[in-house]
């Protein structure tokens, strides 16, 4: 029995140490490491979006999930020498640009929203694209964060007002109600 909960408390450690890393602004990630968690939290918020029925609990799950891809890519940036902030504000950019038109169902939608939509997601793979590819220094300063980040979660909650605001504006203007 003791082996069993010997086992249990280190698969338990193991966790608090994945979680803790995902949610904290210490380390770096490489390339690799960035593909594979940006993965992960697909496989973890993306069951939520599945049913048409969620939609306004899967975008509120995305903006919260926004948080840690905030600091994924400062560990990045980190990682290949940079303070990240122009990165850090084009992934906000594009995520408040891509959540403006989350309620829009394109495959009924006119063509102008189709083309909103299909730009929202082409702007979020250029964002991201070079951050899968720029390779990792030799030895990053770990002390590099962008000034944006100083206060993350008040950086993350001005964020989250403007893509809030930005989604009723546009819904709105398409003649959707989302509340």
């Amino acid at each position: 029995m003791e082996q069993i909960y010997d086992e249990f408390k280190q698969a338990l450690n193991g966790w608090k140490k994945f979680i803790y890393f995902i949610f904290s602004l210490n380390g770096i990630v490489s390339c690799k490491q960035f593909a594979l968690i940006l993965f992960l939290m697909v496989l973890v918020f993306q069951p939520v979006n599945l049913g048409r029925y969620s939609l306004k609990i899967a975008y509120v799950v995305e903006l919260v999930a926004f948080y840690c891809v905030l600091l994924l890519v400062q560990k990045r940036c980190r990682d290949f020498g940079s303070r990240g902030s122009w990165w850090i504000l084009a992934v906000t950019f594009s995520m408040i640009f891509n959540k403006a038109f989350q309620f829009i169902d394109i495959h009924t939608a006119d063509s102008l929203w189709c083309n909103f939509n299909k730009c929202a997601f082409w702007m979020q793979f250029i964002v991201f694209l070079p951050l899968f590819i720029i390779p990792s220094k030799s030895n990053p300063d770990m002390n590099l964060r962008s000034p944006l980040l100083k206060y993350p979660l008040l950086y993350t909650a001005l964020c989250w007002v403007l893509a809030i605001a930005a989604t009723l504006a546009v819904n709105h203007y398409a003649g959707i109600e989302v509340f």
